[in-house]
């Protein structure tokens, strides 16, 4: 993946969720391929952004598609248009609060939280998801900025998970508190290399790193897939 963002849950039996399908044809798809995976039973888009949907129709194409779940913003247009023209009809924004249970995973939609500012704000309004994994929480944050994060942290006290995927790109623009208070054993970066933001900012990264996770970046990690085995979680790196 480049700048951008692209994640794949096991779902078992050849199946995965994605949260976010990256910038360009290819990276998603050669990433399913080398999974074995032909069913996507739901696909979710946090946001309409060229880095997290754009390689959509490369991805979708030849596998078996399910529910499509997108941010309540559709801006910019031509991207949400582009999307819809690929899913039959199948497109929604879920309701704030819904759970789903897809194989393996157990999905809840936890943001936007009600009263952020969505309006000309695609980032804000990214669908936050907590997933679970045989017991593994996973916080998956689009690029959500502090407002939301804020609103995050008031809305759910106490909220601890093992996996961040950090919001952002691991931008400079955070709400610290709320993403060292989640205590991950694991935080990833997704961003590109040599990429023109600054992503990811050592502001971001060096907290959690001090508050003992384990840090990583894919510019310089390559793809990392966390996997759970003998009780621990493993995380492996590279292309």
């Amino acid at each position: 993946m480049t700048q951008g963002d692209g994640i794949a849950l096991n779902a078992g039996d050849g199946q995965a969720v994605l949260v976010d399908v990256g910038p360009q044809a290819g990276s998603m798809d050669h990433c399913l391929e080398r999974l074995g995976v032909k069913v996507l039973p739901t696909i979710v888009l946090s946001h309409f952004h060229a880095d997290h949907v754009d390689g959509f129709a490369e991805t979708v194409g030849g596998r078996r598609v399910g529910a499509v779940l997108v941010s309540g913003l559709p801006e910019p247009e031509e991207r949400f248009a582009a999307v819809q023209a690929e899913t039959d009809g199948r497109i929604r924004t879920p309701a704030y609060g819904e759970v789903q249970q897809i194989g393996d995973v157990r999905m809840q939609v936890i943001g936007p939280v009600p009263g952020t500012l969505l309006a000309g704000d695609p980032n804000n309004a990214s669908l936050v998801v907590l997933a679970e994994i045989r017991g593994v929480r996973i916080l998956l944050t689009g690029d959500v900025e502090p407002d939301g994060q804020a609103r995050l942290a008031a809305a759910y006290p106490g909220l601890r998970v093992d996996v961040l995927k950090i919001p952002h790109h691991g931008s400079r623009y955070q709400e610290m508190d709320f993403l060292v208070a989640l205590d991950p054993a694991i935080a990833i970066a997704s961003v590109g290399e040599d990429n023109d933001y600054g992503h990811p900012a050592a502001s971001t990264m060096e907290p959690l790193r001090d508050s003992g996770a384990r840090v990583f970046r894919t510019d310089r990690d390559g793809d990392v897939v966390v996997a759970l085995r003998d009780g621990r979680l493993r995380v492996s790196t590279g292309d």
